[in-house]
């Protein structure tokens, strides 16, 4: 409704950040791609430089992880520590590896 009215969100890095993680974390593959359509990066980070990759491969979450793909996201990208979210994928969810291998 407000993206056919042709609203805009104006949101901070750190509140759209905020939102995308919380969305990844939990699981909630809809909100993802809301927040995305909106305008958030699917590359946003967190202070730890965490994304929703992060977030959505150390919880097991593939649909998240499968509305990330679609946008285009990328999972090379590494956190504070080094580590990418093909890495935690791998150390918390192998079986995810497979998806993240083939984009």
């Amino acid at each position: 409704l407000l993206k056919n009215a042709k609203a805009e969100l104006k949101l901070t890095k750190i509140d759209a950040a905020t939102y995308l993680l919380s969305a990844a974390a939990s699981g909630d593959a809809e909100q993802v791609d809301r927040w995305i359509r909106f305008g958030v990066s699917p590359d946003v980070c967190d202070y730890d430089h965490r994304t929703a990759g992060h977030q959505a491969a150390c919880e097991g979450h593939r649909g998240v992880l499968e509305v990330l793909i679609k946008h285009g996201a990328k999972f090379d990208l590494p956190d504070r520590w080094g580590a990418t979210a093909m890495d935690d994928a791998a150390r918390h969810n192998p079986s995810l590896c497979t998806l993240l291998t083939d984009v």
